[in-house]
């Protein structure tokens, strides 16, 4: 048994750190991306951004649910666990401000239909 536990705790530990490096990628992806768009004046560059770091988050929320697997002290836990409370309050105002972005770019775009 002693083995496919510590089989487990490995795949768990090199999955941790892909979904972390994932998560890492898509936010650095998401700002450069985002800082041309921004540059480039995009109305829409903003959502966008807040949406790749909505994405880059939860990429990097599964890493922490799975350290939890692996956590067996009490005090981790609650430190785990209070880093994906964080990032579901980040998660959720993230989403929350692209929603109100995309009514307001909607706003705005059926504002300039009706004027053309």
């Amino acid at each position: 048994m002693a083995f496919f536990e510590h089989l487990l705790h490995l795949v768990i530990e090199w999955a941790i750190i892909g979904f972390e490096f994932v998560g890492v990628i898509v936010l650095i992806w998401a700002g450069v991306k985002n800082l041309v768009r921004y540059i480039k004046k995009d109305i829409r560059s903003s959502m966008k951004l807040g949406k790749g770091i909505a994405m880059g988050l939860e990429f990097m929320m599964i890493g922490e649910i799975l350290r939890t697997i692996t956590t067996h002290d009490i005090s981790e836990i609650i430190g785990v666990a209070a880093i994906v409370v964080i990032r579901v309050v980040l998660t959720v105002l993230i989403h929350w401000e692209i929603k109100e972005e995309e009514k307001e770019i909607e706003h705005e775009e059926a504002k300039h239909s009706h004027q053309h």
